[in-house]
């Protein structure tokens, strides 16, 4: 007897921590609290940041995102705000941006996940550039750039 009502008292707090855990207010909370953690100075604190924003698909969140995107030195926080814009999946200032990093950016880790982004947003204004960014990634000698770009050509050809 005692056993079971310790599993129903463990079940139903396990449930009232899973609804508190989904609560708008709380997503809400955890949203401002990542936008902040976006201008930290520790790489870790933005890359988590990232995640929590393109987990969120936080619109509010596209701006900033796009400004990290375009002033981190850390090739890794760059990476990590890409991936979170195509996450959100926000078409227009995100698409112009994740272009620029996939064209530009000198690391495969910022280009694949640029480019892995703008196919996940599917802009189709910006299909043509995000072809001719693929086809351009193809012969990059970064296997796993190559090989990515080599997947998405026939998908954006259509």
């Amino acid at each position: 007897m005692l056993r079971s009502h310790l599993s129903l008292t463990t079940a139903l707090l396990f449930s009232v921590i899973l609804i508190f855990a989904a609560s708008p207010a709380h997503a809400d909370a955890a949203v401002d609290l990542a936008m902040q953690d976006l201008e930290s100075s520790d790489p870790a604190v933005q890359m988590n940041a990232c995640r929590t924003l393109g987990a969120a698909k936080a619109k509010a969140a596209v701006t900033p995102l796009v400004d990290l995107l375009d002033s981190t030195t850390d090739t890794r926080v760059a990476a990590t705000a890409a991936a979170a814009l195509g996450a959100i999946g926000e078409k227009g200032v995100a698409t112009t941006a994740l272009l620029k990093a996939a064209k530009d950016s000198e690391s495969t880790a910022v280009q694949y996940a640029a480019l892995l982004s703008l196919f996940s947003i599917a802009d189709e204004h910006h299909e043509k550039n995000t072809l001719d960014i693929a086809n351009a990634a193809a012969d990059s000698p970064d296997p796993i750039l190559s090989d990515l770009a080599a997947t998405l050509q026939p998908l954006l050809q259509k």
